[in-house]
C-alpha cells in the first residue's frame, strides 16, 4: 500500500478539552489556525505578555498604586507609617518574576489556565490596594529570606589531627584527619578501582597464557611449524604484560610496608596533647558552672 503524500495528510491539531472555548472564564484561547498550539498563537501570547508587563508595572512604588495609596483616606501605604505598614513592592515583584520564570515552559492547557487565573487575581488585588496586600508582601519577603538562608552553603569544617592512618595497599602512612579531606578519599577510591582492574587483567592474562600454551603444545605434537613463531610472539607479549601487572602489585606492597616519619609522629602527638588539654579545661569549666548553679540554688533556698 503506497504511503500518502505529505500534502494529502490532514493538518495536525492539538487535543483540547471539550469545555474550552473562546469566551467565558477560560484565559487560554483556541488557536486561530489549525495545527498551531495555543502557546505559539499570537492570540494567546500577546495578552499573556501584556499581563506580565501589567503586573511588573503595577509593582513599582512610583506608579499608579503609590498615587492611589497616597490619596486613600486612612491609608496604611503612606511612607510616613511604620515599616510593618508599608507594602514591600520588591518582594512582590521578585515573586512575580520567579513564578513566571518557573512556568514559562507550560504546554498544558489546564495548568496554564490555573496559573493565568491566579495572576489575574493578583493583578486585581494590586489595583485595589487593600490591607491584605501588606500581609501578602511581608509573607513573600519572609519566605524569600528563608530561601536565601537555605541556599547559603554551610562552612566546611577545618580538619584537625586525630591520630594515625595506618598504611594499606591504597595509601601510605598518613596522619589521620577529621573530617577526612575529599582529595584523600578520592585517591583511595581511585586506587581501589585500579587494583580491581589489575586483578581482572591478571585473570585475563592467565587464561590467555593457558590457551597459548595449549595451542603451542598441540602444534608441537602435530609437528606443525607454520604459525608457531607467531604464537611464541604472543606468549612473549603476555609475559611482558604480566611483568607490568606484577610491578603494580609490588608498588602496593611497598606502600603498605611504609612507616611513619619522625615529623608526622611529632605533629600527631602534639595535636593529641593539645586536644586532651582542651577537653580537660572544658570539663573543668562545666564542673565550675554546675557548682556555681548549685551554690546559687542553696543560697536562694536559705534566704526563703
Amino acid at each position: 500500500m503506497p504511503k500518502p503524500k505529505p500534502s494529502s495528510l490532514p493538518p495536525l491539531r492539538p487535543l483540547l478539552p471539550s469545555g474550552l472555548n473562546h469566551a467565558g472564564s477560560s484565559t487560554v484561547k483556541l488557536p486561530a489556525e489549525r495545527g498551531i498550539p495555543f502557546f505559539r498563537d499570537q492570540g494567546h501570547t500577546g495578552p499573556t505578555r501584556e499581563l506580565y508587563r501589567s503586573l511588573l508595572r503595577n509593582t513599582k512604588p512610583s506608579g499608579s498604586l503609590a498615587q492611589v495609596s497616597a490619596s486613600t483616606q486612612g491609608s496604611t501605604f503612606d511612607r510616613g507609617q511604620s515599616e510593618g505598614d508599608v507594602v514591600d513592592w520588591a518582594a512582590i515583584r521578585r515573586n512575580i518574576r520567579q513564578e513566571w520564570k518557573k512556568r514559562r515552559g507550560l504546554t498544558s492547557i489546564p495548568q496554564a489556565n490555573t496559573f493565568l487565573s491566579t495572576q489575574h487575581n493578583l493583578l486585581s488585588r494590586l489595583n485595589t490596594t487593600t490591607q491584605d496586600l501588606i500581609t501578602l508582601s511581608h509573607d513573600l519577603a519572609k519566605r524569600q529570606a528563608k530561601a536565601e538562608l537555605r541556599s547559603i552553603p554551610k562552612p566546611t569544617p577545618k580538619p584537625y589531627l586525630a591520630g594515625y592512618l595506618r598504611p594499606t595497599h591504597f595509601h601510605p602512612p598518613l596522619p589521620r584527619l577529621k573530617p577526612q579531606p575529599i582529595s584523600l578519599t578520592l585517591m583511595i577510591k581511585k586506587r581501589i578501582a585500579a587494583r580491581a582492574r589489575r586483578l581482572e587483567v591478571q585473570r585475563h592474562l592467565m587464561e590467555t597464557g593457558h590457551d597459548i600454551q595449549g595451542e603451542m603444545g598441540l602444534m608441537r605434537n602435530l609437528r606443525v611449524r607454520e604459525g608457531l613463531d607467531e604464537m611464541k610472539g604472543f606468549w612473549r607479549e603476555v609475559g611482558v604484560m604480566k611483568e607490568v601487572v606484577q610491578r603494580g602489585y609490588e608498588r602496593d606492597e611497598d606502600r603498605k610496608a611504609g612507616v611513619f616519619g619522625v615529623g608526622v609522629v611529632r605533629r600527631v602527638e602534639a595535636a593529641r596533647r593539645g586536644r586532651q588539654e582542651w577537653k580537660r579545661l572544658r570539663s573543668k569549666e562545666k564542673r565550675e558552672a554546675a557548682s556555681a548553679a548549685r551554690d546559687e540554688t542553696v543560697q536562694d533556698s536559705s534566704n526563703d
